[in-house]
């Protein structure tokens, strides 16, 4: 029932009181916050922060009523508080005509026909950064896939020119990345520099860098025609349906977007897949099992199709949910369930409950790939990317970019964990990632693999020959 009840009264179910204590809990524990406030309150309970109230909910049957209101219900999406990091014409921000021509600005560069030619490239980045940890007495893995990650987005917004640009772009790029802090998402009273004291000024500072390389990144396209793959060229020279040239505000604030998400998310879930797979040796055996089988050895989109990959991604998203959240914006009343929400209300989805509830998912602290192995889960049970018309524009891409990475790094080298406690969850910025910089460490080539360095490849793209034995270990 969409009803919207504009007289009632507003109801909202019972939840924490405190703005500043519930800010201060997103900004840090969050996974555990959710845990704790689920218990408190129930799957569906009202969070008070400082961006504005927010009903949460985890309960299946109440996502439906979510997912399934018209699309008029809504008129933004994650709090405004974001703009600082993302911009104000960011697709992700807009609502409405505005996010729809956004959207068919940008889609046609991350839906599944744009992919294939990015396949080789990626899995030259990943040799390129396997070769690098292996080449070192122990890594960060986190580090090593952000690096990863993103030298593929720079690839895709940009399609640098030579090596020396592409360099120039991904530390510029890193350096903006790695300045956004949490503290300055969940208050507008934390977006100020304080004489240089808080963490926003550098981020400020580091975008200030950054902001020259694309303008003229833009300038050249505009002047010389530009590149058929960079995202930026394309925007450049592009102009909405209604022949509206798009603005450097719009390229600028969408190649934000698409940085800061588009590195991230993925980093994390390549990050906790090593993780998990170095934990779970026989699930490390089966996937290297699964990789000795592909029929296609010189295409890097192998992996892509296979279904063990695939599953293993699905589940490290699933047990370590790096988006915890969703949210829209009610343009009107409603009636959600048995509560009246008032316009401006933020309705979300709590993906990082929902994944682990072991109402929906046997023994979900365990990581098991299996859940996905040919399976597709129930609806509302899975939503790392998000719903709806706001659903992750790079979710393609995402998965597509982590399955070659994983496929590559596993076929080529044997990793050993170096961390013997426990790694959790933890807000890091946008996203939710661990809690430190794993430690691992290539201890040689794959299982079944020659030579020095693992290389299952040649410059362009050659023969792999993967063994299906498990040597991946956790160093106690």
């Amino acid at each position: 029932m969409f009803n919207t009840l504009a007289g009632a009264q507003p109801r909202l179910p019972a939840g924490p009181r405190s703005r500043v204590l519930s800010s201060i809990r997103l900004a840090g524990d969050i996974c555990g916050a959710f845990e704790e406030w689920e218990r408190d309150y129930g799957q569906t309970f009202t969070l008070r922060d400082l961006t504005g109230t927010t009903v949460f909910t985890s309960d299946p049957e109440m996502i439906k009523e979510l997912v399934r209101a018209p699309l008029d219900t809504f008129d933004g999406g994650i709090p405004q508080t974001f703009d600082v990091v993302l911009g104000r014409r960011s697709v992700i921000l807009t609502s409405g005509a505005e996010h729809r021509r956004l959207r068919k600005a940008l889609n046609p560069h991350f839906c599944r026909a744009a992919m294939p030619k990015w396949g080789e490239q990626i899995a030259k980045i990943a040799e390129k950064i396997g070769d690098k940890i292996a080449s070192q007495d122990g890594f960060g893995c986190r580090t090593a896939m952000s690096e990863l990650t993103t030298r593929v987005i720079v690839r895709v917004l940009f399609d640098p020119r030579s090596e020396s640009e592409e360099d120039i772009l991904t530390e510029a790029a890193t350096e903006v990345t790695s300045a956004i802090h949490p503290s300055f998402l969940v208050a507008r009273q934390t977006q100020r520099s304080l004489g240089g004291l808080l963490p926003y000024h550098r981020f400020r500072e580091a975008a200030r860098r950054f902001e020259p390389l694309l303008v003229r990144a833009v300038a050249r396209a505009r002047r010389e025609g530009g590149s058929a793959s960079a995202v930026v060229d394309a925007l450049a020279l592009g102009r909405f349906d209604d022949g509206e040239e798009i603005s450097f505000e719009v390229i600028r604030d969408n190649v934000y977007s698409v940085m800061m998400a588009g590195y991230e998310t993925t980093a994390y879930t390549l990050t906790w897949a090593l993780y998990y797979l170095l934990r779970n040796p026989e699930v490390l055996a089966r996937l290297r099992a699964e990789l000795s089988t592909l029929d296609d050895e010189d295409d890097a989109t192998a992996y892509t199709r296979n279904a063990y990959v695939n599953a293993v991604l699905d589940e490290a998203m699933r047990i370590r949910t790096p988006a915890p959240y969703t949210t829209r914006r009610l343009a009107r009343p409603w009636t959600f369930g048995q509560w009246n929400l008032p316009a401006g209300t933020l309705v979300g989805t709590v993906m990082a409950l929902m994944h682990r509830d072991p109402k929906r998912w046997v023994e979900p602290d365990k990581f098991r790939p299996e859940r996905f192995y040919g399976k597709r889960p129930r609806p509302y049970d899975f939503m790392p990317f998000g719903f709806g018309d706001h659903r992750c524009l790079g979710a393609m891409l995402s998965k597509f970019e982590g399955a070659i990475a994983l496929g590559t790094l596993i076929s080529r080298h044997d990793l050993e964990l170096r961390e013997i406690d426990e790694v959790l969850p933890v807000r890091t910025s946008l996203s939710v990632g661990p809690d430190r910089d794993i430690r691992m460490a290539v201890t040689g080539p794959a299982p079944g693999k020659g030579g020095s360095g693992g290389d299952h490849r040649d410059s362009d793209m050659g023969s792999m020959d993967c063994g299906s034995s498990c040597s991946g270990s956790v160093r106690r």
